[in-house]
């Protein structure tokens, strides 16, 4: 697979890493206090599932697996019901590999035209900012007023933006579960098709490129890893996701593997130990982002791990059964990946093993890695699975992050349950990495590791990694910090500095500006840093709050604000709530959240600001505050590119088993009917007793008859009106909750709600049989709000014939009134008239 780049460089950057596994563990930080805590996921709780079924208590599952952010992302709620979860956890988990590499979650937004908005609804804060005239600055925290959804953005140039996008998944559960409740449409079937995987990640994070769905079994995640690194060497794509997901929703596997004694009696993967018996099933998610060496160095990337070389092969009988592993093959993929990584087998200092702890793969396994040459040091070897858990599909992506991880800490893990050892993995060319130890690297020792994976049918993978130094260092020992750091992290003589000095407003005790040489305050009064916050929602931007507090106070050495203001400015996407913190020390920053958190209107403004003479940092917190696009990297001094928090997700519930309730939509009520009644029965009395000649007042009550009864006929025709135009309205609601799942805002456009050309021609049939219309197929995009399209189909229905207009004589007229106010209130209303006139023509005649 060894094919030259341009510049020659076929090595590539791991920049971005996002997780979820069992144990609330989320993203590359917890992962990594586990690893280092030499801690092991515990099992699940049954009644942790949606539809727990009957799996095995053993197993160790993700909790909340119904939990989306669907309006993140676009998605209609009913549309999500029918994702699988495994692709709703890998929309998210992509989203945080890229937030955590400073990468954008959009194309779009690496732009300096305007804001990144993913496709689908957003919010807007419209000309004023998101909280009215002032902004959050007059108003932020729990009072923050709702914001208005506005269009995505326009398409993006594909030449501009080739992201590649390359997952692994080995299950199909949820389609399985059969659910009752489960439409058999075609949403259904696209919600659980394995190639939605990939092609989710690829539309709705608007990424150009190959998008990919493969399967290897146990192999599939460094199988797509091993597709993303070609497609970034070929010149395919310039940025690549790869990933894996593996969820554990139906119980026929996992019965399978216990039934072939293939699981852990005490449910742990016991890796080297004489007490392996097997494996435990753990469910995972993992994405990671990867850009060409050359070209993250370029960017400013931080950068985990170099990922060097890579090899695919299989069994090919070799073992003489079809599911029996090869030590052979297992050799050959180790050496091939060396190969392409441009070194030899026996520059490897450890090896993350496949290692699921069942005695017969053990044994292979070790066996293999034991006949692998050496240099006089035996090969460090471990497993992650003993800390979490088989996460199948997911286990080499797992692993690999693990290994980066390590190189970037610099320090070795345990691996956990290998006492005592077996006999295979004491061999005098192995040595299980049982304890904590700084990472290998040093005079002539790059600290080359190797990845394996394998599948139970015989195809195996195995990934080559290394650290950014030696023959991966940064080739420009320029662009460093004052203390002589490279801006990715590393040390002109390629190692990676102990600690970097976090006082005050930049490394090194060296005080620089925060803004740009345009926008330098007076000398010798060095200007606050400014630290840009921004969600999609108030909610989410009180979140994000939330978390920049815990980090800041959770971090034994947080990172520098310098660099904090970098990431969080030049490296994320800009939503339309925002709030800018002004800080000279982390604990002004402190002080800020704590009173945005507070809703205390001083949060925003310059709190720190009375140093700020020439008003530069008050200006720019105004023009960031209203909604301005701020060109970041020329505002600020470069920083190194940090893990700050990612944007919060405002998560909802989506379960194909949860019943729809549709909300009933009645029509409003009016009281024009009854007032008009009392006044019309007073008026005719009125004009009765206003002649003294009773043909007078006869004539008089017919005329007045006349007059209310085309009063009556336009109230009816009124309350008619209204009584259509909801008629039509709660068709339409009620057509549009059953394909979205709710109704979303009448003036919203409704491919901003989650209807796309499938769900548009759903959204169509559904409305004929609603109204017995034929509409046009065309119908969504030429009515394409709740609005246009009441009414339209309002002006549809008026082109019928109506029904035929009553006479003006006086029987006609009293029929109207009879069938407006009913037989026996028209009969009331008649026999009072009449016996008021006889009562006044005898007056007269006694006269």
């Amino acid at each position: 697979m060894r094919s030259a780049t341009a510049d020659g460089d076929t090595a590539v950057a791991l920049v971005g890493i996002g997780c979820r596994l069992p144990g609330g563990v989320q993203g590359p930080a917890a992962l990594w206090r586990l690893l280092a805590g030499g801690q092991e996921i515990p099992h699940h709780r049954l009644t942790d599932r949606p539809s727990p079924g009957h799996l095995d208590p053993r197993d160790r599952l993700i909790g909340d697996i119904d939990a989306f952010d669907a309006q993140f992302f676009g998605i209609a709620p009913r549309e999500a019901t029918t994702m699988d979860p495994q692709h709703r956890l890998l929309l998210e988990v992509a989203c945080e590999a890229l937030q955590d590499g400073g990468l954008h979650l959009t194309p779009a937004a690496s732009a300096p035209s305007g804001p990144s908005v993913l496709s689908g609804p957003s919010v807007s804060s419209g000309p004023s900012g998101p909280s009215g005239p002032s902004g959050p600055s007059a108003s932020y925290g729990p009072s923050m007023p709702p914001v208005s959804p506005v269009s995505p953005v326009s398409p993006v140039s594909p030449e501009e933006h080739t992201t590649g996008v390359y997952i692994a998944t080995s299950s199909n559960d949820y389609a399985a579960l059969g659910h009752p409740a489960a439409r058999p449409d075609l949403l259904t079937v696209v919600g659980g098709a394995r190639a939605s995987a990939a092609a989710r990640l690829s539309h709705h994070l608007r990424r150009c490129g190959p998008s990919v769905v493969l399967d290897t079994d146990r192999s599939s995640g460094l199988t797509a890893l091993h597709l993303a690194l070609h497609g970034l060497r070929s010149g395919e794509c310039d940025l690549a996701l790869a990933g894996a997901a593996n969820l554990v929703l139906a119980e026929e596997t996992g019965a399978a593997f216990g039934a072939a004694g293939m699981l852990a009696a005490d449910g742990r993967c016991k890796f080297g130990s004489a007490a392996a018996d097997g494996f435990a099933r753990s469910e995972a998610v993992v994405v990671v982002a990867l850009k060409r060496l050359a070209d993250a160095r370029a960017a400013g990337d931080r950068i985990y791990a170099v990922v060097a070389g890579s090899a695919l092969n299989h069994d090919a009988s070799r073992s003489g059964d079809f599911l029996a592993p090869s030590h052979h093959a297992q050799q050959a993929v180790v050496h091939r990946a060396c190969a392409d990584a441009g070194i030899t087998a026996d520059e490897l200092t450890y090896v993350e093993a496949h290692g699921t702890g069942t005695p017969v793969g053990d044994r292979v396994e070790l066996t293999g890695l034991a006949a692998l040459p050496r240099r006089g040091t035996p090969l460090l070897v471990g497993s992650v699975k003993t800390n979490v858990g088989h996460t199948e599909a997911a286990a080499g992506l797992l692993g690999l992050v693990k290994v980066a991880l390590m190189i970037e800490h610099r320090q070795l893990v345990p691996t956990l349950h290998s006492h005592p050892p077996a006999p295979h993995a004491q061999s005098e060319g192995l040595a299980l990495s049982e304890g904590h130890a700084p990472w290998p690297v040093g005079e002539g020792v790059v600290g080359y590791a190797g990845v394996s994976s394998f599948g139970l049918m015989g195809a195996n993978g195995h990934v080559v990694l290394a650290p950014p130094v030696g023959p991966y260092a940064a080739a420009d020992p320029g662009g460093t910090d004052p203390d002589g750091t490279t801006l990715d992290g590393t040390a002109p003589d390629g190692t990676a500095p102990d600690r970097v000095d976090h006082e005050g407003t930049g490394r090194g005790g060296t005080s620089r500006g925060a803004y740009g040489a345009q926008d330098m305050a007076a000398p010798g009064d060095p200007e606050p840093w400014p630290v840009a916050l921004s969600a999609r929602t108030p909610e989410a931007l009180l979140k994000l709050c939330a978390d920049y507090r815990r980090l800041l106070t959770a971090a034994e050495v947080p990172p520098s604000l310098r660099d904090i203001a970098w990431t969080a400015g030049a490296r994320r996407d800009h939503h339309p709530c925002r709030l800018l913190l002004l800080a000279h020390t982390h604990e002004d920053l402190l002080e800020a959240l704590d009173r945005a958190l507070a809703g205390d209107p001083t949060g925003s403004p310059d709190a720190v600001g009375e140093s700020d003479t020439t008003g530069t940092a008050a200006r720019l917190v105004r023009r960031y505050e209203a909604g301005e696009d701020i060109a970041w990297s020329d505002t600020l001094r470069p920083g190194r590119t940090v893990r700050l928090p990612a944007h919060p997700w405002t998560h909802g519930r989506y379960w194909a088993s949860a019943a729809t309730d549709l909300a009933a939509v009645t029509p409003a009520t009016t009281a024009a009917t009854a007032t008009s009644t009392a006044a019309g029965t007073a008026d005719r009395c009125d004009a009765v007793r206003s002649h003294a000649d009773p043909k007078d007042a006869v004539q008089a009550v017919q005329t007045v008859y006349a007059v209310q009864e085309v009063q009556a006929v336009q109230e009816v025709q009124e309350v008619q009106e209204v009584q259509e135009v909801q008629d039509v309205r709660s068709h339409v609601a009620g057509a549009v909750e059953r394909v979205l799942g709710y109704v979303p805002d009448a003036s919203l456009p409704l491919s901003d709600a989650g209807i796309g050309s499938l769900t548009g021609l759903e959204l169509r049939h559904a409305l004929m049989d609603s109204l017995g219309l034929d509409l046009a197929p065309t119908l969504i995009y030429e009515h394409p709000t709740i609005d246009a399209l009441c009414h339209h189909i309002r002006d549809l229905r008026r082109g019928a014939p109506g029904p035929e207009q009553g006479g003006d004589d006086l029987d006609a007229v009293l029929g109207s009134l009879t069938e407006r106010f009913g037989l026996h209130e028209a009969a009331r209303l008649l026999d009072t008239e009449l016996t008021t006139l006889l009562a006044a023509q005898a007056d007269e005649e006694n006269v």
